[in-house]
């Protein structure tokens, strides 16, 4: 594979992208007040990141576990123990529905211009809930990055930024002659046509004479209104 070539990086789009989070706090907020809730340890990014990618199913199990030990080292008889068991539902659900809720929940954006933050990018550090420095690389990377990756790509660049510099060279003469232009865009068109049998865009003299009189012609008149 050819080396790729970064040719935009937008960092405007990064940060509305980024902004998503604050849409997604109340469910987070969940997550980590019913995990809390489970007490089986701190809430830390690894459980956020593995509660996102694996589900709770291994958080719950734990707290079963526990609790089922808990229930043995105090020699509970059967009956203790189911209602110990099912009175613990409220808890496990509780974090299974906050999970569920988090990876069903999609932000509000305005633009379809870009793409939602996805719950993947979002890291918990130092107690609160942030876009890590390697979420930020990996949004940049997928989302806001441009690279040309192909020989063909790498020419058509190459091609498109000359015709850009050339263009904006012809536009500061076509801007000074003072023509009415609506769309600068159709600019070249006074003095570019396009042949059908060569297949090719090529020069126009005559809308080149037209072009270069037309400042003569004007800055005459200006001088004759003056007088």
């Amino acid at each position: 594979m050819e080396k790729r070539i970064l040719i935009e990086e937008d960092f405007n789009k990064f940060k509305e992208i980024a902004g998503d989070l604050k849409q997604f706090m109340p469910v987070l907020n969940e997550i980590k007040a019913s995990f809390e809730g489970l007490e089986i340890g701190a809430f830390t990014n690894e459980v956020l990141k593995e509660s996102f990618l694996l589900g709770p199913k291994k958080y719950i199990e734990i707290y079963v576990k526990n609790l089922n030990n808990q229930l043995d080292k105090w020699g509970a008889i059967s009956i203790i123990r189911q209602n110990a068991i099912a009175g613990s539902e409220k808890l496990t659900e509780r974090f299974k529905n906050a999970v569920a809720d988090a990876k069903r929940f999609q932000p509000q954006i305005y633009s379809s211009n870009r793409p939602k933050l996805p719950l993947k990018f979002i890291s918990f550090e130092d107690g609160h809930f942030v876009i890590s420095s390697e979420d930020k690389e990996m949004i940049l990377e997928n989302y806001c990055r441009l690279y040309l990756e192909t020989p063909e790509e790498i020419m058509l660049y190459e091609a498109s930024k000359k015709l850009s510099e050339a263009f904006n060279e012809y536009l500061d003469i076509f801007n000074s002659t003072g023509i009415p232009s609506i769309n600068k865009h159709y600019a070249g068109s006074h003095v570019l046509k396009y042949d059908e049998d060569a297949k090719k865009m090529v020069l126009y003299p005559g809308g080149i004479k037209a072009v270069s009189s037309y400042k003569r012609r004007r800055e005459e008149y200006d001088s004759l209104r003056v007088k």
